[in-house]
């Protein structure tokens, strides 16, 4: 997408296997299946489970094997999502949607609505240190800015001119 060398189509059919992925990777999470899941699932049956009156305990080197496993920081890396996003239900406000970041120190979290003629977002940011960190306003600028130059290449490559709704 930042490559000057591409096409406004090349860049259209980058969006295009992007999305057909997310829509993969998204029915692959909501059915229970994304990664994080089932590190989250191991994670919390480790800490909260106790083995059954015909296990074995697990042994110190077993626990410290665990603990390094979940102490990794790559793996710490990998779970710890700086964006979070969730798209809600049509509705015609984003008030008390019960949404937000899922990272107390530089996270951002968006939420948003996708209605026939607009797309609505709800978004915020959290930092522990007041102007260290996020920066919302910015964020939001940058979102439309990006949206604006995705709406550009659409039309561009499937032929619509700006404004011209009757081919949505």
């Amino acid at each position: 997408m930042n490559d000057p060398a591409s096409s406004s189509r090349d860049k259209y059919e980058a969006l295009v296997r992007a999305a057909n992925k997310h829509q993969i990777l998204l029915r692959d999470a909501s059915s229970g299946n994304g990664i994080d899941r089932h590190i989250l699932g191991l994670r919390m049956a480790y800490h909260r489970l106790q083995p059954l009156p015909s296990e074995t305990p697990l042994t110190a080197a077993e626990k410290t094997a665990i603990e390094e496993f979940f102490n990794d920081p790559i793996l710490a890396k990998s779970t710890t999502f700086q964006l979070s996003t969730s798209g809600l239900f049509p509705a015609y406000y984003l008030s008390h949607t019960g949404f937000g970041c899922v990272v107390a120190e530089r996270g951002y979290g968006i939420n948003y609505i996708i209605e026939p003629k607009r797309i609505k977002f709800g978004t915020e940011g959290k930092t522990f240190e007041v102007g260290k960190g996020t920066d919302v306003e910015r964020f939001e600028m940058t979102l439309r800015r990006i949206l604006a130059e995705l709406k550009a290449i659409c039309e561009e490559s499937n032929d619509i001119s700006a404004g011209d709704s009757s081919r949505l």
